[in-house]
């Protein structure tokens, strides 16, 4: 029996994605788990939420309804992964001594269910495909703004480093910057920290901008790679997040020495995943040029198979049949020819895809479990 259900999420950079009721095919059926959620959008007003439950798209006209002639309503669809998001939103502003401040806030969100309609003030501006990027670009400028102007000129760079109660204080300002601008997109903020080490945060953002590049191709991931991608970056996100707990922990030495020991591995383990990171990004790439160059390979061997039975066939030919039977013939098994040669050619595709599939992801199974070896090392 053929699975008749899509997946609306192929990149795990991807938070909501919009559809238009002409862009799915009628009876589609998607399975929607329960941090996922479907706004469903008829004649422009939102008339339903469904999450945890496998909703037919586009579902036919009943009995009645045909029998009254009525037509189907004018329907799209917004679809969301709830979460829960970790937002990164660069900030830039100036410290009370007048040096230039640049740094990064995490924001850890998630979208409301309810809420989920709300996205569609980006659809509306051309963006179908919603990014974690799209959403902190939404919001970043407001933000970043309002925070420079109200907390960050109050206080030094070294104490928004090191000085516990000024770091909560920017915490807590933050997050009252934060959760309003949220809230028009239909999230709810849990939790804040703050990054001011350009070199760490910097690299988090690199990583986030190539799922974002990935997601605006159409780049589609596999679930396994996707979930390994997801761990990777969470893995380096949560690297930034303890440093900023270490540097809000108590000024006394255990509490210190524990969270830094712990930081320390942290870092260790990240370094390993980057490699991780690199190998996951550029499987699909080896395996488009794979199937290209066996393609073209292919492409020639057909060719000249075809040439060479079109010789023997034209010598038959001319051995036993007169002028016009042979002309008909001809015609006729030159058309048998091409589909031959472009089922032969599907099939033999189908086949080396399969085969080069297999191929690597034999080799990045190999990748994997030699780097987990030197991690249990």
């Amino acid at each position: 029996m053929t699975d008749n259900r899509f997946r609306w999420r192929t990149n795990p950079a991807i938070v909501a994605q919009y559809y238009t009721g002409d862009q799915l095919p009628n009876g589609v059926e998607v399975h929607l788990k329960p941090n996922e959620a479907c706004a469903v959008i008829e004649n422009g007003e939102v008339v339903g939420i469904a999450t945890s439950t496998t909703m037919t798209i586009n579902p036919e006209l009943g009995t009645l309804s045909k029998l009254l002639k009525r037509s189907p309503p004018t329907r799209s669809f917004m679809f969301a992964f709830l979460g829960p998001h970790e937002l990164l939103v660069p900030l830039n502003g100036l410290w009370a001594d007048g040096g230039k401040g640049v740094g990064m806030a995490g924001l850890k969100m998630q979208l409301r269910a309810d809420d989920v309609g709300r996205l569609l003030t980006l659809a509306a501006k051309g963006t179908t495909t919603i990014t974690l990027g799209d959403m902190a670009n939404t919001v970043a400028h407001e933000i970043s703004n309002k925070f420079a102007a109200a907390h960050m000129t109050g206080a030094s760079q070294a104490d928004a480093r090191s000085d516990p109660a000024t770091a909560t204080l920017l915490e807590a300002g933050l997050r009252t910057i934060a959760q309003p601008a949220l809230a028009e997109l239909g999230g709810a903020l849990d939790r804040v920290w703050l990054s001011w080490t350009p070199s760490d945060h910097e690299r988090i953002l690199r990583m986030r901008k190539e799922l974002e590049m990935m997601a605006e191709e159409q780049h589609m991931i596999s679930e396994k790679n996707r979930l390994e991608m997801e761990r990777i970056l969470a893995q380096e996100i949560n690297v930034l997040e303890r440093q900023h707990q270490l540097h809000l922990a108590a000024t006394e030495y255990e509490a210190k020495g524990a969270a830094a020991s712990e930081l320390a591995e942290l870092r260790v383990k990240a370094e390993k995943e980057r490699e991780k990171w690199a190998v996951v990004t550029q499987r699909d790439e080896l395996e488009a040029g794979n199937r290209l160059r066996r393609a073209e390979l292919d492409a020639d061997h057909q060719d000249s198979v075809a040439n060479l039975r079109h010789g023997n066939e034209m010598n038959q030919l001319d051995r036993t049949m007169d002028l016009e039977d042979k002309k008909a013939e001809l015609e006729r098994r030159r058309r048998e020819r091409k589909m031959q040669v472009a089922d032969e050619q599907a099939e033999y595709l189908r086949q080396q895809e399969m085969k080069a599939a297999k191929h690597n992801n034999k080799m990045l199974r190999g990748a994997f479990d030699a780097m987990d070896g030197d991690d249990t090392e």
